[in-house]
């Protein structure tokens, strides 16, 4: 089902709007949307459980510990590559001297390091291509809605 026939919102912050659903960014058949709020490890459990036909302890197996190893290799510092998906990066991010908007005072920001992703360049065009069909649609039922 199509987030705008469920009543969700557009979700401004993934670039999909007019009722995309991850089916139609991936490929395959919808029923999680980016307009809801997220999609949760739950869902995705579920997800795997019905395309794979694993039970769902196999299932909840077998992610936790992929999410076990993407974690280990962003923590010793490695770049996660996940073909046709996109790199999980991790940057180190020196000690610096900031300023506190709302006082102006000077204060010391702690070297850090920080985790990016950047989408592979399939994923940016299923993501465009998904957003292009759910606009026509969009567009379409708006017209049919005007004709008498």
């Amino acid at each position: 089902m199509k987030c705008l026939e469920m009543g969700l919102r557009p979700c401004n912050t993934t670039g999909l709007t007019n009722g995309c659903t991850l089916g139609d960014v991936f490929g395959g058949k919808g029923g999680y949307s980016f307009m809801s709020n997220s999609l949760t490890r739950k869902d995705i459990y579920e997800k795997v459980r019905e395309q794979v036909g694993l039970p769902y302890a196999e299932s909840h197996r077998l992610l936790d510990q992929m999410f076990v190893i993407v974690r280990e290799g962003l923590k010793r510092g490695e770049d996660i590559k996940i073909a046709r998906f996109g790199v999980f990066a991790v940057h180190h991010k020196k000690a610096r001297i900031g300023r506190n908007p709302k006082t102006k005072r000077e204060v010391m920001i702690s070297e850090r390091y920080s985790i990016s992703f950047r989408a592979s360049g399939l994923l940016k065009e299923r993501i465009r291509h998904a957003n292009q069909q759910a606009t026509q649609r969009a567009n379409q039922q708006a017209n049919r809605k005007q004709e008498p």
